[in-house]
């Protein structure tokens, strides 16, 4: 593994339109049908052709997604349902639960935005005969990062740059020591928040006529961020990305890892093709991680751009192992110390969870094809449990009562702002703004693309224990509920 350095200069503010396009998506800000789509993207494509003819040097933030375990985990290794049967036309909103029928991406109408018109993707440079490719990546040394590197690096002529965080260098090195590195991996030092994401003009230009791949992994993922912060990494930081790929000359994809949940607010079938639709959000990361993949699919028009959004990602259907507990294990720590006896409201909606197994070998499957440039790929599980079945399981794979009964999301809120009761449970409020919410994520293209191959996104009902076992394993409780309890709540019809 070599080395090497960029420049750390302060962060420098953001232009005004920056701001003014950013602003535009508040977290939670209920937007009306009168707000046209077009305008939106108007603004965000106003920014990045602004963007494209500024000369300065681009590059990616290395304020990658640096996930810290919450709990003990180990350090290491996509959003819901449609059945197999396919209508012609765009069905209505589809209702709720297992076996859900969605129509195939691209049957729904199109908005006419700027952010979603179709374009003619860019001709990428002829392939050379060579299987190695020459790949840069944001985000490392966080979870969904190192895997997909894992993957990667099995192809032997492959190389590759890492846009990495000063801060993350010695863990960035322990992952390369894990992998073996042979010196086809090179540390690069930066920030994407920065102009050129913090390289300096030498680290650019040796870049220039390098770079074949780019994957851009770098977000704040967190339901909790504040606006700013979320701005400055997910909005601003890719932004720089753009810049900086912008000048290099052998580029043949840029992959830039979304979210299912750009969809915000939004119920029924969302499709893949699908972006602005006038939608609000439930906090900061969904709308900032909306307007990062406007910008990128502005940019479709002049890269060669292939657009991954995985649905809820948690941890390895073989092995359990994953990087941090939130998002469903705040809900198992709930229930392994039997105080989700009352639910959320009915929970009968599907709860898109995903392995990061499926997710690393459906990316790395999807982008070395060359049809799938100028496409957008959600990584979810085409037949997802509901949010109560999965609750259910998973209170009899950990032997602690079921919930018993739902209550109306408000009145769970206001028990949550109790002092003391929050930390207890372990569950942020954001999280439960998933619970009812009625969104079924299309993955067509995923489908389509991953056919023929051996990957394919396993039943969550046969991989639940083994991500429950690494998880109450490693995981700090106050107390567990005890197994005698639960024998006394089951003669009287609760257990």
């Amino acid at each position: 593994m070599s080395k090497s350095s960029g420049k750390s200069g302060g962060k420098s503010p953001k232009s005004g339109s920056a701001g003014k396009r950013a602003g535009k998506a508040r977290a939670g800000e209920s937007k009306k049908k009168s707000s046209s789509p077009k305008k939106r993207a108007s603004r965000a494509g106003t920014k990045g052709k602004a963007a494209a003819k500024a000369k300065k040097p681009l590059v990616a933030d290395a304020a990658l997604q640096q996930e810290t375990p919450a709990e003990k985990p180990a350090p290491a290794p996509m959003e819901t349902a449609q059945a197999a049967a396919q209508p012609e036309q765009k069905p209505q909103p589809a209702q709720a639960g297992e076996g859900s029928s969605a129509a195939p991406a691209g049957t729904a109408g199109k908005s006419g935005s700027a952010a979603e018109a179709q374009t003619t993707p860019p001709s990428a440079p002829e392939e050379p005969k060579s299987k190695g490719r020459t790949y840069m990546l944001t985000g490392l040394p966080g979870f969904v990062g190192a895997r997909l590197l894992e993957e990667l690096y099995q192809e032997p002529e492959h190389r590759f740059f890492l846009l990495i965080e000063s801060r993350m260098r010695a863990q960035a090195e322990l992952l390369c020591e894990r992998l073996g590195d042979d010196g086809r991996i090179e540390l690069l030092e930066g920030d994407i928040t920065l102009p050129d994401c913090g390289l300096d003009a030498t680290a650019v230009e040796r870049l220039r006529p390098t770079v074949q791949v780019f994957i851009h992994l770098a977000a704040i993922y967190d339901l909790t961020v504040s606006e700013a912060l979320a701005r400055r990494v997910n909005v601003d930081g890719t932004e720089n990305v753009l810049e900086l790929v912008r000048q290099f000359d052998k580029l043949e994809r840029l992959v830039h890892v979304s979210t299912c949940y750009v969809s915000g607010k939004r119920t029924g079938l969302i499709f893949e093709d699908d972006l602005d639709r006038g939608q609000a959000f439930k906090n900061h990361y969904e709308s900032t991680k909306f307007l990062s993949e406007v910008a990128v699919r502005q940019a479709a028009d002049t890269l060669p751009i292939t657009i991954i959004r995985p649905a809820i990602i948690i941890g390895d259907s073989v092995t359990g192992e994953t990087a941090k507990f939130d998002g469903p294990y705040q809900s198992f720590r709930a229930l392994q110390m039997g105080l989700l006896i009352l639910t959320p409201g009915k929970l009968d909606v599907p709860l898109n969870l995903v392995p990061i197994d499926f997710v690393v070998s459906a990316t790395k499957h999807i982008i070395e094809q060359s049809g799938s440039v100028g496409k957008t790929y959600a990584i979810a599980d085409p037949n997802p449990m509901t949010a109560r079945d999965v609750l259910d399981l998973a209170a009899d794979q950990l032997d602690v009562p079921r919930p018993v009964a739902p209550v109306p999301s408000v009145v769970f809120k206001k028990l949550l702002e109790v002092e003391g009761l929050a930390k207890l449970v372990g569950m942020p409020r954001e999280v439960l703004d998933y619970s009812n919410h009625l969104a079924i994520y299309d993955c067509r293209n995923t489908l389509e693309a991953l056919e023929g191959s051996h990957i394919s996104c396993p039943p969550l009902r046969s991989y639940l224990g083994t991500i429950l076992d690494y998880w109450r394993d490693r995981v700090d409780l106050p107390y567990r509920f005890p197994s005698i309890v639960r024998s006394g709540l089951r003669s009287f019809g609760l257990g």
